[in-house]
């Protein structure tokens, strides 16, 4: 299942026309951003699983609607084709985190946290799995690493144990007991 949280858009619209306008803003709504949508499909086609996790803080994607006929599906098609290729381009750079799954993330939580990297905590906020005041200086890491493992308990041993394989028993010890 593919679900796509947009948490803030803005539409900047250059033609005078407000039925040009009307007709742009029916294509955002008909990119549906649910299940079987054209921005699944554009997102699959560019190599993005369904079952993918994909955090990008922000991306820009300009489009350019080559005429005023354009139906709103197509418009709706060249939107979510250009949103896929804007989603690919950020992973690639290096903008955007991309875990193959929720259990990956979590994997990426303990080891990168446990190390005291917290670099991407933005993005595990966005998730759900850190807490929001965590990427603060000062932080907190065995709170923040108590919260990831706690919001995911079915994959949390799991992952503990892989952390463990990878760092050592000393080191996880050191990682989840507050200073």
């Amino acid at each position: 299942m593919t679900v796509i949280e947009v948490r803030r858009a803005r539409l900047h619209h250059r033609h005078g026309d407000g039925r040009v306008r009307a007709r742009v803003e029916r294509a955002l709504t008909e990119l549906d951003l649910a299940e079987d949508g054209p921005l699944e499909a554009a997102l699959a086609g560019a190599g993005i699983g369904t079952e993918e996790l994909v955090v990008v803080p922000r991306l820009a994607v300009p489009i350019r609607i080559a005429g005023t006929d354009d139906g709103v599906g197509r418009m709706a098609h060249v939107w979510a084709d250009a949103l896929a290729t804007a989603v690919v381009d950020a992973v690639r750079t290096g903008d955007a985190v991309r875990y193959r799954s929720r259990g990956a993330a979590l994997e990426d939580i303990v080891l990168r946290a446990g190390r005291g990297d917290l670099r991407r905590a933005w993005a595990w906020v966005v998730l759900g799995l850190w807490p929001s005041v965590a990427d603060q200086p000062g932080t907190d890491v065995a709170a923040g690493l108590s919260h990831a493992l706690s919001a995911e308990p079915r994959l949390a041993p799991a992952v503990v144990r892989s952390w463990v394989r990878r760092d050592g028993a000393a080191r996880v010890r050191r990682g989840l007991t507050r200073d």
